[in-house]
């Protein structure tokens, strides 16, 4: 009997880790709104702009015109795409000291971004400004594609963006807005690089709903760029189409290449995809498997009574009452289903990392899963008591008494 309980609060367990992992996909909390972005890719030959600057130029008419469309709130380019879960790229430190030797205090996901950027995502500043339109004190060299060396290395400090949780670990409970610290790129050997905050914005999903890290640090793209970056544009109501960015970019220049055209939320949910069909399947298996284990939680209690009829009928006849054996039954039974419980508790904590890999929005070892869990049983095993009451009230003594 322990031995089913405990397996039954292992399944139960993963049942519920589950279960919250799949609603926490379906609620998609990214901290904006997927369904009114359109992301894209440009591109352009160097050949035909063979400047840093002369790609940015243009690219900012390419914005410009893209917000002068009907319905649409605003036109953003950024380094590093949002929304695929991006490894972390820059580690940072309060001190040069502190990014020695491979050490940091954590790392980042870093992006150059433009200063709309912000408002197409949707994403208040709790400190501070977005960049303004031209940055002076931006780096003449343009920011690094995905998985280059990250920061450009510049004496002088650079202004940055960073997200409330990342200033929340840099210096808690401590006002950001100001404030050095200094980062490095996948280079090791460049030195570190200088920032300084001017403006912290609340947390999304800066990287990716399955990313390690969600903490970004921004810079401005002010000083150039390269020949691809990503795109991305929100609407009033609806997000704008593919033609309509398309015309946009054929007005400014027909050269700049549009492709991978698609929606923020059709980028989430091919993120997300694999992981909602398993988690979608092992759910409802676990389930399965949790409504089988009780009842046969369910079919053992029954069992005993059947097994001990006459014991009590024996005990009725020496002038026990049916509801105090009753009584007796029943914290018996929930004093073996409580030790079960407890053992299956400490089977799951070793057992359930397993499936950390299937879980989005919850850690496999949450203690409010764990508890739910634990309290279902022990319900479940009070439940099945109760038909063992009225089987008891329908055992008649004097039968029992003529088996011996």
């Amino acid at each position: 009997m322990a031995g089913q309980i405990a397996l039954l609060t292992v399944l139960a367990v993963s049942a519920g880790l589950l279960l919250r992992s799949s609603r926490n996909v379906s609620e998609e909390h990214w901290g904006y709104d997927a369904h009114k972005i359109f992301a894209c890719k440009t591109a352009m030959k160097d050949t035909d702009f063979p400047t840093p600057q002369m790609r940015l130029a243009t690219h900012m008419r390419l914005l410009d015109e893209i917000e002068r469309l009907p319905g649409i709130t605003g036109a953003a380019i950024m380094t590093t795409p949002i929304g695929f879960s991006s490894k972390p790229n820059v580690w940072y430190a309060t001190s040069v000291d502190g990014l020695a030797d491979g050490r940091s205090q954590g790392s980042a996901v870093y992006s150059a971004v433009t200063p709309s950027f912000f408002t197409v995502f949707g994403v208040t500043f709790l400190e501070g400004e977005t960049f303004p339109r031209v940055e002076k004190v931006a780096p003449a060299t343009p920011a690094p594609a995905p998985g280059a060396t990250a920061l450009p290395a510049k004496a002088a400090p650079l202004h940055a963006i960073i997200t409330h949780h990342l200033a929340e670990r840099l210096w808690p409970g401590q006002p950001a807005q100001g404030r050095e610290f200094f980062a490095r790129g996948q280079d090791s050997k460049r030195p570190p690089d200088r920032l300084t905050v001017s403006g912290v914005v609340r947390d999304f999903q800066a990287a990716g709903p399955k990313a390690e890290v969600n903490d970004a640090i921004y810079m401005s793209l002010g000083g150039g760029m390269w020949t691809a970056s990503f795109l991305y544009a929100s609407g009033a109501a609806t997000l704008p189409t593919d033609e309509q960015v398309r015309g946009a970019a054929r007005r400014v220049d027909p050269r700049i290449a549009i492709y991978f055209s698609n929606s923020m939320q059709h980028v989430i949910d091919t993120e997300l995809g694999n992981m909602r069909l398993t988690t979608m399947l092992t759910s409802v298996y676990a389930l399965a498997a949790v409504l089988l284990c009780a009842v046969g939680v369910y079919s053992i209690t029954v069992s005993q009574i059947l097994q001990r009829n006459r014991e009590f009928g024996i005990r009725m006849a020496l002038g026990i009452e049916p509801e105090r054996l009753w009584v007796r039954f029943a914290r018996g039974h929930l004093l073996t289903a409580a030790g079960g419980v407890v053992i299956g508790l400490a089977a799951a904590t070793g057992v359930v990392h397993v499936l950390q890999s299937l879980l989005f929005g919850v850690n496999a070892r949450d203690p409010a899963t764990f508890t739910c869990g634990a309290l279902v049983i022990l319900l479940v095993s009070a439940v099945a008591c109760i038909p063992s009451r009225f089987r008891l009230q329908r055992i008649n003594p004097a039968d029992c008494l003529r088996s011996l």
